[in-house]
Parts: C-alpha cells; sequence; structure tokens
C-alpha cells in the first residue's frame, strides 16, 4: 500500500489587531436638583 500523504500544517493564525481604546465618555451634568413644590395656601 502506498504511504498516505503528510497532512499539510496548518497556517498560524495571523494575531488579531489590538482594538483601539474607547474615547472615554464625558462625564453627564449633574441633574439639577428639583425646585420644592411651593406649599398650596390653606383655603379660607
Amino acid at each position: 500500500e502506498p504511504e498516505p500523504e503528510p497532512e499539510p500544517e496548518p497556517e498560524p493564525e495571523p494575531e488579531p489587531e489590538p482594538e483601539p481604546e474607547p474615547e472615554p465618555e464625558p462625564e453627564p451634568e449633574p441633574e439639577p436638583e428639583p425646585e420644592p413644590e411651593p406649599e398650596p395656601e390653606p383655603e379660607p
């Protein structure tokens, strides 16, 4: 029987390029404090 051909070596996978660092998100502006509701005037 003829000898089986040796399998070719698999090509090495290329290294993946490193992902660029994402830009830092700008800090969100602080929400303004809600104004306190004015107390309802008592009915006379």
